[in-house]
């Protein structure tokens, strides 16, 4: 082990300023000159004394000598990986044991060291991955919960709601019950105190008749009163019948058994899913694991439908064109309605929470950045407006100068890229970067001249896959706008419109007049179709959320669809 002052290997007591890479040995200022101007030792890598301590410990304790002999090691078993000293070379036989010759091994020592360092960089860049993935699995399970919670207070205000309705029902009912059981017994109140006012009426005649008539007057007068209480009064109480009224209350036994009978509001539980690192150690493994991937890939994703997404009937919109769509991290669902210029926000539920933003333009496509940011493009207007997707206020906006189309975000690199439709020129696709509160910034213009009706477009690492409609072509361009393939079936994908990627490069693709969508290897190379004609009509926008394993596919006139992806390797 070194100590924390080199000492010269010649000169002992003076202090090491240097270390010869090639000796091997220490050297003092004196002894640094004599080396330096040695002949056989005057090209000899030296480094400083200082810097050497920065090496790792076990590297300083290597010594030039065999322990077991005590001489100078001169050769290298490859066999054993073991450095051995004359002594040591006569028990390794050279037809069992490659042994060579220790200045040999060392000589391309260089080469050693750029293999270590790929592999370290490897390793790095995988590890990196997997960090960068359990931070997005992080950030998933924050905004899941955000979800959740939103699910919850939706439903309890929906109960509320519908409980508040349904109790003021009741009391309304009940209110009304009363007032005609009121006007009821009112009436026969009414008409039986009449009765009683001409009974009072005759018992104040009969004390008059008493006091102040003769006995003739007397006796006829009882006798036409006493006919008309018989004929009238007496006959009148005995025919008429009083009816008696009451209400009957009974409470919803639902609503009673509802405390016994629900005894949650709903369930949580946690969903693991291994998914696999292909950890790579060198440029061979990675190109054999780059094949692994595609044959691994070319599994079909399950898809089970989830939310069917009505949109809402509100007599002062014009009907809706559903031309973009993107699924948030929080399971939170946008849609541009560019008939009706408006950017709308959904539950995770698939429930209409509100419109986020309304624009002067048409917009055309919407994409998630950062920071509960979208950027939306806005075709006539040329721009790429940046809304907060919470409040719908206006963060910024950029002028292209040419008809915004098609958009897609890469978050690792934060780049955005947007399809540019010219009147005169060759189309571009732009990129942008955006960070935080920085202006966006356009970084490069790719030129597309051969795609004249490209719309849509998913941006994965640095190749951009698009749809071009008119032509029925599927491309993968690369950031130089070269073509690195080319799909074409009319009796596959036709009229195709979104398109979206997953974490492998593999896309999905909506055909709009052929009214399916197909899942795409990222080679091109492999295709299938994963929802038919059954449920779409005319699709046109459409997401992926390789986050979430969600697929949200979208009619131009709605409704929309968002499914599970299951068994889909990422």
């Amino acid at each position: 082990m070194a100590s924390s002052l080199e000492r010269c290997s010649h000169c002992k007591p003076k202090v090491a300023v240097i270390r010869c890479r090639d000796c091997e040995e220490f050297f003092c200022l004196d002894c640094k000159i004599s080396h330096s101007k040695f002949k056989p030792t005057r090209e000899h890598q030296v480094v400083d004394a200082n810097n050497y301590k920065k090496l790792p410990d076990f590297v300083k304790s290597i010594t030039n000598n065999c322990n077991n002999h005590n001489e100078k090691y001169s050769s290298y078993c490859e066999t054993h990986n073991e450095l051995l000293c004359s002594g040591c070379v006569l028990n390794h036989e050279p037809s069992s044991c490659t042994v060579l010759k220790l200045n040999e091994v060392t000589q391309d020592e260089h080469l050693s060291i750029i293999n270590l360092e790929e592999d370290l960089t490897y390793l790095h860049d995988n590890l990196n991955k997997v960090i960068s993935r359990i931070r997005e699995n992080k950030s998933t399970v924050v905004n899941k919960e955000n979800a959740d919670r939103k699910e919850i207070l939706y439903l309890r205000r929906s109960i509320d709601s519908h409980l508040n309705r349904i109790e003021q029902e009741l009391k309304d009912k009940i209110s009304s019950n009363q007032k005609t059981m009121m006007k009821t017994l009112s009436s026969q109140e009414n008409y039986f105190k009449s009765k009683r006012e001409s009974v009072e009426k005759m018992r104040k005649e009969i004390e008059y008749i008493k006091q102040y008539a003769g006995k003739f007057q007397t006796f006829v007068g009882i006798q036409k009163m006493k006919a008309n209480v018989d004929g009238q009064i007496k006959d009148q109480l005995e025919n008429v019948r009083t009816e008696e009224v009451n209400t009957e209350f009974c409470l919803s036994q639902e609503l009673v058994s509802l405390v016994d009978r629900v005894k949650s509001f709903g369930s949580s539980s946690i969903e693991t899913v291994e998914v696999r690192a292909h950890i790579v150690s060198n440029p061979m493994q990675a190109q054999a694991a780059a094949l692994e991937s595609v044959e691994r890939k070319s599994l079909l994703p399950e898809v089970y439908l989830k939310h069917e997404i009505e949109f809402p009937n509100q007599l002062d919109k014009t009907p809706i064109e559903i031309r973009g769509c993107e699924i948030l991290a929080s399971g939170e669902l946008v849609f541009i309605d560019a008939a009706n210029k408006r950017l709308m926000k959904f539950l995770a539920n698939g429930h209409y929470q509100k419109d986020v933003a309304n624009f002067n333009g048409t917009p055309f496509d919407v994409t998630y950045t950062e920071n509960d940011k979208v950027a939306v493009t806005i075709r006539d207007t040329k721009e790429v407006v940046f809304n907060n997707i919470n409040t719908g206020k206006e963060i910024d906006k950029v002028n292209l100068g040419h008809q915004c189309l098609g958009i897609d975000a890469c978050h690792e690199t934060k780049t955005l890229a947007v399809f540019t439709l010219h009147k005169i020129k060759a189309n571009e696709i732009i990129l942008l970067t955006y960070n935080g509160d920085k202006k966006p910034k356009i970084v490069k213009r790719i030129p597309v001249s051969n795609f004249a009706s490209m719309k849509h477009i998913s941006l994965h690492c640095k190749e951009i896959k698009a749809s071009d409609a008119n032509s029925n072509k599927v491309a993968c361009i690369d950031v130089n706008g070269q073509t690195l393939w080319l799909f074409k079936k009319q009796d596959v994908l036709s009229h195709p419109k979104g398109i979206s990627a997953n974490i492998n490069g593999d896309i999905f693709i909506a055909g709009k007049t052929s009214n399916n969508v197909i899942f795409m290897t990222a080679d091109g190379k492999r295709h299938k179709t994963i929802i038919d004609e059954d449920v779409l009509k005319e699709p046109y926008a459409l997401n992926f959320s390789s986050q979430r394993s969600e697929l949200l596919i979208c009619n131009l006139k709605g409704p929309c669809f968002l499914y599970n992806i299951k068994k889909f390797e990422i």
